[in-house]
């Protein structure tokens, strides 16, 4: 496949002579009809893979055992957050087997960044993609190789920078010019080479249902295509910056396994074309997460086998392209592996009527399950009683509301259930991925939930919460600050305070006042 090739394909414009004056004469065409590997895997999908239309599944069939809410609830409290780790490493083993060995898995960090689920996925052989210098810690203390560590996500900070060269991880994301620019300053102070992969902004991708990522518009993330080719043929400004190889991730969720494959050889498709381009060996192309779970029974699971089918059809035309010979392709799937395996519970507190609605307040909410609202996507619920009533066959639409003053905090606006009594335990189920990692716990200066995993018949502490208490004595009210203040002075007595950050500590210093 010559670029010449590509370019008759409607990939790149201009074909290989396209290039003058070391900068590409037109940037690559946005939305292709389809370049070479698609065309070849949508061949091989439908000669092999004919059942890639995933298949209804209930969302029933993906939650972990319920069997000792009940029991927990009367042990623990509520609320708190239950991880099956016996589901979580069953859907890890089940997606490794089914993706070909030639790809490799790096867990979203970001979907849970607990370090029992990194520690239990870097043990199954999974790497890991970070977002922050916390992930990073978290990553090492979880025992992820940084040989097998990407770090993504835009405005990285000079620190988050400096831990993952500091660390000698696989790549770094990178989002734009400025951040190459720093990159290369660090690594001429500290003498070193540093691989990067450019995150590229495309106008297509593999569909969402709903905007998370953002999409073929999505905004802050990645390189606009035009630009990149300018950095590309620029390279001699950054020369300690060595570009492996490109990221593209623009869709979150995505439950057709079609959909993603084909995204996935479009993304390999245009590497190709840039690396011929520019003449840059690919030692990298990153596909990106986005692997959906369903959130409601109407919603179509994704098909696992075709997910598989359609992957080694990838990998089969990938192993026609020279340039691919010794690339290692990345997925970095997070919700798909840890979603199932957990859930939120709430204790029901009162049950009310308001203007011809039912009404269930709950003393859990979004300031720990902020999902729900964020999105406005009501997650599935099971009712935990005791009692039998999730046996009958009457349901009524509820709506299941927290303990905030506000009418944000609303979990649910109108699910089907039995009917409630205080008292009642309700499991949030697919609350695994994005549940408490996303919410907002300071709000109204409630306790944290408990985060509790389950391994076999044992169940454990996950995570020490810091008690309202302890939040409290954290926090200062100094002295100079209680003093009421008069136009044009700082105080009108008392010592004023200065912050000064010895060793990367803030300090408190009494400075004379006027």
């Amino acid at each position: 496949m010559s670029l010449g090739s590509l370019s008759r394909r409607g990939f790149v414009r201009g074909g290989p002579g396209a290039v003058r004056g070391g900068l590409a004469a037109g940037p690559l065409v946005s939305r292709p009809p389809y370049g070479p590997l698609e065309g070849a895997v949508r061949t091989l999908m439908e000669k092999g893979a004919r059942g890639i239309r995933a298949r209804r599944q209930d969302h029933l069939e993906l939650r972990p055992d319920l069997g000792d809410v009940l029991d927990l609830a009367s042990e623990f409290g509520t609320p708190f957050y239950l991880y099956d780790f016996d589901l979580l490493e069953e859907r890890a083993c089940a997606l490794r087997a089914a993706v070909p060995s030639r790809f490799e898995i790096c867990f979203a960090v970001k979907a849970n960044p607990s370090l029992a689920v990194v520690t239990l996925l870097a043990r199954l052989g999974f790497g890991a993609d970070v977002a922050s210098r916390g992930e990073l810690l978290l990553a090492r203390a979880a025992g992820v190789s940084p040989a097998r560590v990407v770090f993504s996500g835009p405005a990285k900070s000079d620190r988050d920078l400096l831990s993952a060269l500091e660390w000698g991880i696989l790549g770094i994301n990178v989002e734009g010019v400025s951040e190459l620019d720093r990159l290369q300053a660090h690594a001429d102070r500290l003498g070193i080479s540093v691989p990067v992969q450019l995150r590229l902004g495309v106008s297509w991708s593999a569909g969402e249902r709903q905007r998370i990522l953002g999409g073929a518009a999505m905004g802050k993330f990645g390189i606009d295509l035009g630009l990149a080719q300018s950095m590309l043929a620029s390279g001699s400004r950054w020369p300690r910056l060595r570009v492996q190889g490109f990221q593209v991730f623009n869709a979150s969720n995505v439950l057709s396994a079609g959909r993603w494959v084909r995204q996935a050889a479009r993304v390999v498709d245009l590497s190709v074309a840039l690396a011929r381009r520019f003449h840059l060996p690919l030692s990298v192309v990153d596909l990106g997460g986005g692997l959906g779970i369903p959130y409601s029974a109407r919603q179509r699971a994704l098909d696992l086998s075709a997910l598989g089918a359609g992957l080694e059809a990838l990998a089969e035309a990938c192993a026609r392209v020279p340039e691919l010979s010794a690339t290692r392709l990345l997925l970095e799937p997070g919700r798909y592996l840890v979603g199932p395996a957990g859930i939120y519970v709430a204790r029901v507190v009162e049950c009310k009527g308001v203007h011809g609605r039912r009404v269930a307040t709950l003393d859990g909410g979004v300031h720990h399950f902020l999902r729900p609202a964020l999105l406005g996507t009501a997650h599935p619920v099971a009712l935990e009683s005791g009692d039998g009533r999730t046996l009958g066959r009457r349901r009524e639409p509820w709506q299941l509301s927290g303990p905030l003053c506000t009418s944000l905090d609303t979990l649910a606006a109108a699910t089907a259930l039995p009917p409630l009594r205080p008292g009642d335990l309700l499991a949030f189920l697919q609350a695994g991925a994005y549940g408490f990692t996303q919410s907002m716990p300071l709000f109204l200066s409630h306790e944290w939930p408990l985060e509790l995993g389950r391994r076999g018949n044992g169940i454990w502490s996950l995570r020490e919460m810091p008690s309202v208490a302890a939040l409290l004595a954290a926090q200062s009210a100094p002295d100079g600050l209680a003093w009421p203040a008069v136009a044009g002075r700082r105080s009108v007595a008392g010592p004023a305070l200065r912050l000064t950050r010895p060793a990367g500590r803030v300090r408190t210093e009494m400075v004379a006042g006027d």
